[in-house]
């Protein structure tokens, strides 16, 4: 227990009147609960957490806030006691463990009583200084949580193509030796919520792995289908154009006129069904350069993108787009992987239309979601749109 001290801060505070104080909006309780939050390097625990609580609410919210007063607590240890349901002996420990972690300072008189004589009590002014350490460490730990999210989402998305992309082959060729070593790789991996309890770096590694896994299998089916001289499945297996007699545009817009809004427009698509040419490589000339990018970064020294490559670059940019985690899942869940692709792919590419420009990409793939859930997204006719608009920019 510190018993009339003062530190050489404290004293250079006295010297120009003022001491630190909260700033940014932040009050005295809001400060509180930012202290709960980092508690882990804090070290200090729940019941020692109690016990500041219970002496901050006798402090006034205002001296937290201004630079000419100190938050003080001049409340015996006997009254906090009995606020929280413990003994002084708990009070005193807690207090110890306050002040050792840097929150507080127990300043108080030669026969250790408080008086509000002198400021003698529990001060604040300790943990008003690591306001910043607290914010920054808070700012990390929300960015570690962003990225482990977004590397679960990544996991998630390499397991469904490559399951996926086993299931065809088993159905159509059968297995092969290399095959089955991927499939038994992929039954070790941990679950969706097993990926929850992997630390940072484990998550990681298990990412990259999984990546490494993916490309190994893509590769594979490449040599296969050269020596087969056989051509893969693509994406064309997995979606379906929708033909209704009422369907709607992705744009809502009363003034869209594009080739979706036109029945007869949607007759000739159906009749031509463009999805036979929608390789990997035509989706990479429609999509946008944010998008060529990131799939130039996931493809490599490789050529020519593959439809996993497609997927993940979509993965990578959908955050940017302002696409939540849930719009996202909802429309995987919907339309299925490949769909839920190609519409982001849309709306991120006509985000650069020059007259009719996506400007809420989350937006306009929940439009699509809930089209595709009542029989009325054409999706077809959106990319050959999009395919036309291509054209004519080149031309």
């Amino acid at each position: 227990m510190n018993q009339d001290h003062t530190s050489t801060q404290e004293r250079a505070d006295d010297v120009v009147g003022t001491f630190p104080k909260l700033t940014d909006g932040l009050q005295r309780d809001s400060f509180l609960v930012l202290i709960e939050a980092a508690r882990p390097i804090l070290n200090i625990g729940r019941g020692a957490l109690c016990t500041l609580r219970a002496h901050a609410r006798h402090t006034r919210p205002r001296d937290w806030t201004s630079p000419d007063r100190e938050p003080v607590c001049y409340k015996r240890q006997i009254d906090i006691a009995a606020e929280i349901g413990a003994d002084e002996r708990t009070v005193r420990r807690h207090e110890r463990a306050l002040e050792a972690a840097g929150l507080i300072e127990c300043r108080t008189m030669g026969n250790g009583n408080r008086s509000l004589v002198g400021e003698r009590g529990i001060v604040f002014t300790p943990a008003i200084r690591k306001m910043d350490q607290i914010r920054c460490y808070l700012a990390h730990r929300e960015a570690e949580h962003r990225e482990a999210a977004q590397l679960r989402a990544e996991r998630s998305t390499h397991k469904r193509l490559i399951v996926d992309h086993l299931r065809e082959h088993d159905e159509g060729r059968g297995l092969t030796q290399e095959l089955v070593e991927i499939a038994n790789a992929i039954a070790m991996w941990p679950s969706a919520s097993g990926l929850r309890g992997l630390p940072l770096e484990a998550l990681r590694k298990h990412v990259k792995e999984a990546s490494i896994l993916a490309e190994r299998l893509w590769t594979f089916c490449n040599d296969r289908t050269e020596e087969s001289a056989r051509p893969d499945k693509n994406v064309r297996s997995y979606i379906q154009a929708t033909n209704e007699d009422i369907f709607v545009s992705c744009n809502p817009s009363p003034d869209h006129d594009c080739l979706e809004k036109k029945k007869r427009a949607a007759d000739a698509l159906d009749k031509a069904d463009p999805l036979v040419n929608l390789t990997p490589r035509r989706i990479y000339a429609l999509a946008s350069e944010d998008l060529r990018f990131r799939v130039d970064l996931r493809k490599g020294d490789r050529f020519v993108p593959t439809w996993h490559d497609i997927e993940m670059a979509a993965h990578d940019l959908r955050p940017d787009l302002g696409i939540g985690p849930e719009s996202w899942t909802q429309a995987i869940e919907t339309m299925g992987g490949p769909m839920a692709t190609l519409a982001l792919i849309l709306a991120d590419a006509r985000r650069e239309h020059p007259t009719d420009p996506v400007r809420n990409p989350g937006g306009y793939l929940r439009g699509m979601t809930r089209a595709f859930q009542k029989g009325r997204l054409n999706l077809v006719g959106s990319l050959e749109g999009l395919s036309l608009w291509r054209r004519r920019e080149t031309a």
